[in-house]
């Protein structure tokens, strides 16, 4: 039985390092495209009042594409989420309109004395 603990142990840890890396790369390259247009709206601001009333065009949409670019990215930075919620049985074990669990407090019998339980659900998210 401890073998087989072990190895579903070391399963998880290695799915687990699978998805670190995975999200890893993910902030990295969003990082690297908010450097991109960061890079687009201050090159353009540096241009100033130089150049024929194209130009000067050229370059005010220019920075605000980019502004809007930026904004989408940084909000993508914050609200970036992915992986999977492990839900257990609530006290109540009522669900909501949506299906999901409502109650916040897991059931008294749900976690054992060695700090393990059983999951009820499992959300997938991204």
């Amino acid at each position: 039985m401890a073998a087989q603990d072990a190895a579903v142990e070391s399963l998880r840890d290695r799915e687990i390092g699978v998805e670190q890396e995975h999200l890893d790369r993910v902030y990295h390259r969003l990082e690297e495209k908010i450097h991109e247009a960061e890079f687009l709206m201050n090159d353009a601001v540096k241009r100033g009042q130089v150049g024929t009333p194209g130009a000067l065009a050229e370059r005010d949409a220019q920075v605000f594409r980019a502004g809007i670019h930026l904004n989408r990215l940084n909000s993508e930075f914050e609200d970036f989420l992915f992986g999977r919620i492990d839900l257990l049985l609530g006290k109540d074990g009522e669900r909501g309109p949506d299906g999901a669990y409502t109650s916040v407090e897991p059931a008294d019998d749900t976690v054992r004395e060695d700090a393990t339980a059983d999951i009820a659900e499992t959300l997938h998210i991204g």
